[in-house]
């Protein structure tokens, strides 16, 4: 009778006389082929501790929880260029976790053993990081994706060490790690006000960004043709009829960013991406329902704008973020007297409004006004291209009501004595169209006004029509002796 093969089990080697001398082999399950692999661990004083290791590895096993050291002793820094090749986001978004791992973590971790990263160990370090806290924040989060991902491979013994944990870092002595300085957002005769003293394109950018809530880069993808639509709901027993604003999936948002641009031969240098893509996330795909009052700015604007894009640049290409900000800051900061003298005009000082007014700063404008009017939370964030957390976010749905009482606050406010009346008068006075306005007020050109004394339809402001230069010219340019 042949006697029953013994199955495999842990046996310890003794290898050299240091203070750790011995190591221990364990079987693996048979592969495919039937074979059985042994894997090894060094580093223990006894033959007995070595014995008692291989073990545990074999009930890990037997569990189905076992973990391949070799995997946990890859270091981190590879783990993330993995991650990074797999996972490609937007080209900005992309650079900017290659910033974090080269410039943030790389130092610290890119050559750590991701197995022996620990919770303490990444807690202790960022605290000690002499750099603005939102980076921090930024940089251990990433980590914590790039450390599920290693578990999710089977790579941590005990799962992702920094999954659930927070960092208290109100106790941080770095002054560089104190709060940020608040948002600064505009009430709706903050923002008519300084949108007066913009040119008639950009102080228009700056009220859609204050009414609807795009981001920076979909503001500037919208298109004259293909961003707007018509949506009829019923509401209340009643057709409720509004134009929409569209922010698709696909060239739905400028990517304006730094980048890293790194040649065939290895060499990097610092350039700059300004071209279409998609929105930041899957939620900021959307439709935005359009006040009354904005669609019609924006078709008095269309009406003799040469463009494609609603907001390009003069010369027919895309805005750039930091000019934007830059108009903001000074239409909100005001400026001081500038007197006139040879070869300018000078200028007349203009009291601040809001100082420190952004872009980013402007999009909170509307859904703080939203929750003074009681709006549905569930629709703020949808409005605003936010995902809702949560099961409310699951079985909350915005309703076409909710978007009309939306609708409707916002033409409110827009009505209030000290809002609309202001943006609209100094469209009237046709502003230069410029970054910022500069000082004193024009008359309208004598074309203009020949037009409105005729009670013809003229554009309150911008490019004259062409056609109505050549019935002002036939006529003999009236008005031409007052000059503007």
């Amino acid at each position: 009778m042949a006697r029953a093969k013994r199955a495999p089990k842990p046996y310890a080697e003794r290898r050299g006389d240091g203070d750790f001398p011995w190591r221990v082999r364990w079987p693996l399950p048979p592969d495919e082929n039937g074979v059985i692999k042994w894997p090894s661990a060094s580093g223990f004083a006894t033959e007995d501790d070595a014995i008692a290791y291989g073990w545990a590895q074999m009930t890990d096993i037997a569990r189905g929880v076992w973990v391949d050291p070799r995997k946990a002793a890859v270091p981190f820094g590879e783990v993330a260029d993995a991650w990074l090749r797999e996972n490609p986001k937007s080209r900005k978004t992309d650079e900017g976790r290659r910033y974090l791992l080269k410039a943030v973590i790389g130092p610290r971790w890119r050559h750590e053993p991701i197995g022996e990263i620990t919770w303490y160990g990444v807690k202790t370090w960022a605290n000690n990081l002499a750099i603005p806290k939102s980076t921090v924040d930024r940089a251990v989060t990433f980590m914590s994706t790039i450390l599920t991902a290693a578990a999710d491979a089977n790579m941590l013994p005990r799962g992702n060490p920094l999954a659930g944990r927070r960092r208290n870092a109100n106790n941080v002595k770095n002054p560089i790690n104190l709060p940020a300085k608040p948002i600064v957002w505009p009430q709706p005769e903050q923002g008519a006000a300084i949108a007066a003293r913009m040119g008639t394109v950009e102080g228009l950018m700056a009220i859609c960004q204050e009414y609807m809530g795009p981001r920076w880069g979909e503001l500037a993808a919208i298109h004259r043709e293909t961003s707007f639509a018509e949506r009829v709901d019923m509401v209340g027993g009643e057709l409720w009829a509004r134009r929409v604003l569209l922010i698709p999936e696909e060239e739905g948002a400028l990517e304006d960013a730094e980048v890293i641009i790194r040649g065939e031969d290895g060499t990097e240098a610092t350039g700059r991406i300004h071209e279409l893509g998609s929105p930041k996330t899957a939620t900021a795909v959307r439709e935005v329902d359009m006040p009354p009052f904005l669609a019609a700015l924006f078709d008095a604007h269309h009406a003799d704008w040469p463009h494609d894009y609603s907001f390009a640049a003069p010369d027919g290409g895309f805005r750039w973020l930091s000019t934007y900000n830059d108009q903001l800051a000074m239409a909100g900061g005001g400026w001081p007297e500038s007197p006139r003298r040879q070869g300018t005009a000078g200028r007349e000082a203009a009291p601040p409004i809001l100082p420190g007014l952004s872009s980013h700063g402007n999009r909170h404008a509307q859904a703080t006004w939203l929750e003074e009017e009681g709006i549905s939370s569930i629709l703020i964030d949808a409005i605003m291209g936010h995902r809702t957390k949560g099961m409310s976010g699951v079985y909350r749905h915005p309703t076409p009501a909710m978007r009309k009482a939306r609708v409707d606050a916002l033409e409110r406010r827009w009505k209030r004595p000290g809002v609309g009346d202001i943006y609209e008068a100094a469209l009237e006075e046709k502003l230069v169209e410029a970054a910022v306005v500069k000082p004193g007020r024009r008359k309208p050109h004598p074309a203009r006004q020949w037009a409105r004394d005729l009670g013809l339809d003229v554009p309150r402001a911008g490019r004259l029509p062409p056609k109505l230069l050549a019935d002002w010219e036939a006529a003999g340019r009236p008005g031409w002796e007052s000059g503007t």
